[in-house]
């Protein structure tokens, strides 16, 4: 009898450890989605950080519109510091997306080579196209008795 008590109390010290130890597995697993700002929104901050680098190139150098700054030198300009990247400065750039930065005075764009955020590959977006669409998107999911106003979707809902 004693023989059987010692085996069942071990038995229960072994599950009590098993569920723990799954308990927590999960807790110590890394995160599987992507946390920050949507990708729209990296990209239109993405693209005013290289348009604020501008500006401040522009009024440091006093140059006019035109010049075609390198990025080394919107990234010297926006950090103060020489030594920094313009790769440092911009969010990780890790869905296919490539930044023109455009001569001073005109707007930079965001050129995808992958679809991404509902955007399909070869879109060329400004900071300024990334705002409307994000309002007109906004708009539409506050208004009521819209169907499908995801803004990932590309349905059309028209009558066949």
């Amino acid at each position: 009898m004693r023989c059987e008590v010692a085996i069942l109390i071990r038995v229960g010290y072994v599950s009590v450890i098993a569920i723990l130890a799954s308990m927590t597995y999960s807790m110590l697993q890394p995160a599987k989605g992507y946390s920050g700002p949507d990708l729209r929104t990296a990209f239109r901050d993405n693209l005013q950080t290289i348009e604020m680098g501008k500006e401040m190139l522009k009024e440091q150098r006093r140059l006019t519109n035109g010049y075609m700054p390198a990025e080394s030198e919107i990234a010297a300009a926006y950090s103060g510091e020489t030594s920094t990247s313009l790769e440092d400065i911009l969010c990780r750039r890790k869905w296919g997306d490539t930044y023109i930065i455009n001569r001073i005075g005109f707007p930079a764009y965001v050129y995808l080579t992958n679809p991404v955020a509902g955007l399909p590959a070869g879109c060329k977006l400004s900071a300024e196209f990334i705002e409307r669409d994000t309002e007109k998107h906004r708009r539409l999911q506050d208004t009521p008795g819209v169907p499908d106003a995801n803004p990932t979707s590309r349905t059309t809902n028209s009558p066949q």
